[in-house]
């Protein structure tokens, strides 16, 4: 992470998905090649991974509770990253879908779905990528019912498509995302600090005229 004192401007990418399609392998993957360009770089991992660990329900025996527990950490690890001072997080998941599971086990819930997408108001993700469903499952920690797992992919693209939230779709050969995700990534931090160095030299441009003339 960057030197507080040094306060970046947070870049934040949301892989968004069913379970069992790569999103973990691709998230470590992007970070690795933002690394080797010297940016600071956090990857949040799975959340529901962490609660399975503490033997809170997730998947189809999940419960409103769990999720909400699940939803909550989401948000707040996320705003660690941000008072952290990393530059880039890559979120393996996101608040949104996050939601969509718990819509999935007890029904739409606005309490909740309020609170992820607020969140992604105040705290946005820069970058949103949906992660298709192809090739083999690809976990050994999550439920591999193809039915739940496409239930969940179908209730996540209608929650995105209700709520106009915007997102790109990768493609289907899984040997183009890493690339993809680390081009469109790239090209938003160089907009970014090019935007901070605007506002850097405007700014002694401000304060040089305000010095009274020698």
């Amino acid at each position: 992470m960057k030197d507080k004192e040094d306060k970046v401007i947070p870049y934040k990418i949301g892989l968004l998905s069913t379970h069992g399609t790569g999103k973990t392998t691709l998230a470590y993957e992007i970070a690795a090649e933002l690394k080797k360009k010297n940016y600071s770089v956090r990857v949040i991992g799975e959340i529901a991974t962490i609660a399975r660990e503490r033997a809170i329900p997730i998947d189809q025996i999940t419960t409103l509770e769990a999720q909400a527990w699940i939803l909550h950490r989401q948000c707040s690890t996320e705003l660690e990253a941000v008072i952290a001072n990393w530059e880039v997080t890559i979120c393996d998941r996101t608040v949104l879908d996050n939601y969509c599971y718990l819509e999935n086990k007890v029904g739409a819930n606005q309490y909740y779905r309020e609170i992820a997408l607020r969140h992604h108001d105040v705290h946005p993700y820069q970058r949103l990528f949906y992660l298709p469903v192809v090739g083999k499952f690809s976990s050994k920690k999550r439920d591999p019912d193809q039915e739940f797992q496409i239930a969940i992919d179908q209730r996540i693209v209608k929650f995105l498509t209700e709520q106009n939230i915007n997102y790109i779709t990768l493609p289907p050969e899984r040997r183009k995302w890493k690339s993809l995700v680390v081009q469109y990534a790239l090209k938003d931090l160089k907009e970014l600090n090019d935007k901070k160095e605007q506002e850097l030299r405007a700014g002694m441009t401000k304060w040089a005229k305000s010095l009274p003339d020698s």
